[in-house]
């Protein structure tokens, strides 16, 4: 972006030229992080859910004699582990793979002499389009539960949808003629994009940089992909008014 002379606007086009490019962006959302890999799919964050397990304990010296919520728990998770992954599995996505499932965390108790009455874990589920399209991973986990009669009881969720935007989008197209390193490509990761694109706003995500180093401890940008992304986007917005 060049705004080092007022006669200069993107790239160092006409002020007049960007102000027509941008009201023609704005049919098209953008998302992050992507060097030449126009991101048109991405999974949902479907699920990010709080299951429970609530229990009268016994007294501490006779565990024997009634339930502990941890371990009634645990051999909850372990059922529907094995039950839900498999069904997970069965929505795929020829960019994306299969819907996921990750028992992330896992906690209960308040000390070693007393028998735990309340045990919590959080479930992460990555849906495809097809799973969303088809009520939802939500949907999918309580219907799971109740057939299999788990004590589990659904605490806290929030379900994000999945994105898919047709590459034949004159925009994409457009982005993929910029550079012939350019493809679209699938991300297993979610962004808000998707939320856009839930609303009716075509999104993709698409940006200099590796979606290895987001995120993650001593985030960067390498400087010669940046500068590359900078050439990438002027050409791209150039030719919008070409």
């Amino acid at each position: 972006w060049s705004d080092s002379s007022k006669k200069l606007g993107i790239g160092g086009l006409p002020v007049g030229a960007t102000q027509d490019v941008g009201s023609e962006l704005k049919r098209l959302a953008w998302g992050n992080v992507g060097h030449f890999a126009i991101r048109v799919a991405q999974v949902g964050a479907a699920v990010t859910s709080s299951v429970l397990v609530g229990v009268v304990p016994p007294p501490s010296s006779q565990p024997h004699l009634g339930d502990n919520a941890i371990l009634k728990l645990c051999q909850a998770l372990l059922l529907l582990q094995e039950t839900l992954a498999p069904a997970l599995a069965s929505f795929t996505h020829p960019a994306l793979g299969h819907s996921t499932m990750n028992i992330g965390t896992i906690g209960g108790g308040n000390a070693a002499n007393i028998v735990p009455n309340l045990a919590k874990a959080q479930i992460d589920i990555r849906q495809t389009p097809d799973l969303y399209a088809s009520g939802g991973a939500l949907q999918l986990l309580r219907e799971t539960i109740y057939q299999l009669r788990l004590p589990l009881e659904i605490g806290y969720a929030h379900e994000n949808p999945p994105m898919e935007t047709d590459p034949a989008n004159p925009f994409i197209q457009k982005l993929l003629a910029t550079d012939p390193r350019t493809k679209t490509v699938g991300a297993p990761w979610f962004s808000d994009a998707a939320h856009l694109s839930d609303g009716g706003i075509p999104s993709i995500c698409i940006g200099p940089g590796s979606i290895a180093q987001a995120h993650t401890k001593d985030e960067f940008i390498d400087l010669r992909e940046f500068e590359e992304g900078q050439a990438f986007f002027s050409k791209f917005i150039r030719s919008l008014v070409e």
